[in-house]
């Protein structure tokens, strides 16, 4: 009991550091010195309790977190030899893992849970994921096709489930089936969602080189698209069908404020470029910075093809367009 006791403990610490916070996440030198502490915790629950697999799984968890980890590898093994029928444990528990080592222990976790709860949901969800960074987006692809069918259109994981298969046309190649995908997602979502995916759907015509008929998808989602973002799309569109027209110069220059502001912004690499640098680079051929616009696209092809897990594959085609017009 004492063992569990400190579990409890550490959950009302948290609860705690999360209110006296402001309800705010901790930065980041706060919130590894509580995980330090936590991990300590865990460990003195664990020689209390050896057989505790909830301690095993929550240490295991801080010390990924902390970059350790083969040492969080070791205590999800430990949990998952103990069995525990909390399925929401699972997910934690397949953290460290990869490939089939993660399929397994995520599938053990849906084996406990009610097929229809949102905790089974993300394990699938988790599950499927898995065969993407295993590089086999036609499994990736077979299995979203196969769980579609089987959930409510009213809900927020359909409209993920269907944008994540749409990312998975677009990596086999097969873009018109993404904005197809797409367009089915755009039907169920909500704002802001559906700007985020009126903006997938005029990339999938960019991918296809169809720039004519992106610019005429833009009109047709206008009341999806914020001002902002149909007129920085549709002048980077100017600059791709001709970057030497006037058409193409008027339009840069008089959407440059705009796309400076999105396209410096921090990014998900880091400080780095974000997806509207590639549209700001762009806009600076466009309104003739060509110095500007090489070294803005350079890198963001550079940062892109870096993350191979990700952008390298959901970017080819930016990246291949972006090292073309810095050229």
């Amino acid at each position: 009991m004492r063992a569990r006791a400190i579990l409890e403990e550490v959950e009302a610490e948290n609860r705690r550091r999360f209110e006296e916070n402001g309800r705010r996440r901790l930065a980041p030198n706060e919130e590894s010195e509580l995980r330090k502490w936590r991990i300590a915790r865990y460990t003195e629950a664990i020689q209390l309790d050896a057989a505790l697999a909830e301690a095993y799984v929550e240490r295991g968890a801080d010390l990924y977190f902390e970059r350790r980890r083969v040492e969080a590898q070791a205590d999800m093994r430990t949990a998952f030899t103990l069995h525990p029928k909390d399925a929401e444990l699972y997910l934690l528990m397949s953290c460290p893992f990869e490939g089939s080592e993660k399929r397994e222990v995520l599938q053990a976790g849906m084996t406990l849970a009610d097929p229809s709860s949102f905790e089974c949901q993300q394990l699938r969800d988790s599950f499927i994921l898995s065969y993407w960074y295993d590089g086999d987006f036609t499994e990736y692809v077979r299995l979203l096709e196969e769980w579609l069918p089987h959930l409510d259109p009213a809900t927020f994981t359909y409209c993920h489930e269907l944008q994540a298969l749409a990312q998975g046309y677009s990596a086999l190649g097969h873009h018109a089936r993404a904005e197809a995908a797409y367009r089915q997602a755009l039907a169920v979502s909500r704002r802001p969602v559906r700007g985020q995916v009126a903006e997938m759907i005029v990339r999938t015509r960019m991918h296809r080189g169809q720039y004519a008929e992106a610019r005429q998808t833009i009109g047709e989602l206008r009341s999806d698209l914020s001002p902002d973002k149909e007129a920085l799309f549709d002048a980077a569109l100017l600059v791709l069908l001709d970057p030497t027209s006037e058409e193409a110069r008027t339009a840069a220059e008089a959407t440059l404020p705009v796309a400076e502001r999105l396209g410096r912004m921090a990014g998900p690499l880091g400080n780095g470029t974000n997806y509207y640098s590639f549209l700001l680079g762009l806009i600076y051929k466009g309104a003739g910075r060509h110095e500007a616009a090489s070294e803005l696209l350079r890198r963001f092809a550079a940062e892109c093809a870096g993350n191979k897990r990700e952008w390298a594959i959901t970017l080819r085609w930016e990246i291949a367009a972006a090292l073309e017009a810095a050229a």
